[in-house]
Formats: structure tokens, C-alpha cells, sequence
């Protein structure tokens, strides 16, 4: 599983919407869509860092291997 699906899944599993997510990252919900879609590059670490934080996910839950299962806080 890469990285935008680990934090799509996560983000879905706790009921947040992309403009959610976008509020808490200053960007907007375009953003978050093209960031989960592979259309654009990834933040920068600590915006990675913020969202992993609002899907409850750590960072090394963030940064770990593509096959580990994705457990939330």
C-alpha cells in the first residue's frame, strides 16, 4: 500500500472529509484530493507530519514499510 493510500484509508476510517484535512493544513481540498490521487508530489515533512497526526496515524505508521497493515491511534 503506498503512502496516499495509507493516508486516504486513514482519513476515510476516521470520518473526515478532504476539506477537513485541508483546514488543518492550510491547503485546500483540491490539494488533499491531488495529494491522495499520486497527481501531485507529497507535502513537505511536517505538513506529512500534521496529516498523519489528523488520521491518527504515526509518523512511523506514515513512513513504514508499503505492506505493514495501517493501525489508527
Amino acid at each position: 500500500m503506498d503512502l496516499q493510500t495509507r493516508l486516504k484509508d486513514a482519513r476515510l476510517k476516521r470520518g473526515l472529509t478532504q476539506e477537513q484535512v485541508a483546514a488543518i493544513l492550510d491547503v485546500t481540498g483540491a490539494t488533499v484530493s491531488r495529494w491522495e490521487s499520486g497527481s501531485l508530489p507529497l507535502p513537505a515533512y511536517d505538513q506529512l507530519v500534521s496529516w498523519g497526526e489528523a488520521v491518527g496515524l504515526r509518523l512511523q505508521m506514515v513512513v513504514s514499510e508499503p505492506n505493514d497493515p495501517v493501525e489508527l491511534l
